[in-house]
């Protein structure tokens, strides 16, 4: 799947209930392309076939603007990436994605 969103830090970049999500979970990748620094709030995650998450710890996986393939399988999978405090929406460095 490929995030035809904006990646310029007016919005996040997620998986809507039903069929979008359900790909994720069921193993589908997400090739997503943002302009801005950012993170990404998941359970299980990988990026770029890496496994970078395991766990539903809360903390939130940072990375650079750029294009990246992402996984997130699992019955807890599903990703929600928003750009860093003190960029986009959260110029004024509100915590955590909306």
């Amino acid at each position: 799947m490929i995030w035809t969103g904006s990646g310029d830090d007016i919005e996040d970049i997620w998986q809507p209930a039903g069929e979008p999500l359900q790909k994720i979970r069921s193993g589908y990748t997400a090739i997503i392309t943002t302009n801005v620094l950012g993170e990404i709030f998941a359970c299980i995650l990988s990026v770029d076939n890496k496994s970078v998450k395991n766990s539903c710890d809360g903390v939130l996986y940072q990375i650079s603007a750029g294009t990246y393939k992402i996984t997130s399988v699992s019955t807890n999978g599903g990703f929600r990436w928003c750009p860093v405090a003190g960029y986009g929406y959260r110029a004024d460095g509100s915590s955590g994605c909306r």
